[in-house]
């Protein structure tokens, strides 16, 4: 049962970053859109695993690489933002 819950849990968090980013209320390319979606790919992946459906696991293992990827784009930018305002002293 504990792992079905976790698989519930997954599938919530990718519907409510689709709803959410679809609905204005956070950007794409944001922290919060692409940390619910790492961590719901995480999550949907221990499912994946434990059920042995190996093309699930595979596909979360891609949305989870690309979660990674636009957070250190985004912490990227957010750096370089940072960085750019502490030089001009704004």
């Amino acid at each position: 049962m504990f792992i079905e819950v976790i698989g519930i849990i997954a599938d919530v968090l990718f519907v409510l970053a689709y709803f959410l980013v679809s609905r204005g209320k956070v950007d794409g390319k944001g922290f919060s859109y692409n940390a619910m979606n790492l961590v719901g790919a995480i999550l949907m992946g221990i499912h994946a695993f434990s059920k042995g459906t190996m093309p699930v696991l595979i596909l979360e293992g891609f949305w989870g690489g690309i979660a990674l990827i636009a957070l250190a784009a985004y912490l990227d930018r957010r750096y370089a933002a940072n960085s750019t305002s502490a030089t001009t002293g704004s």
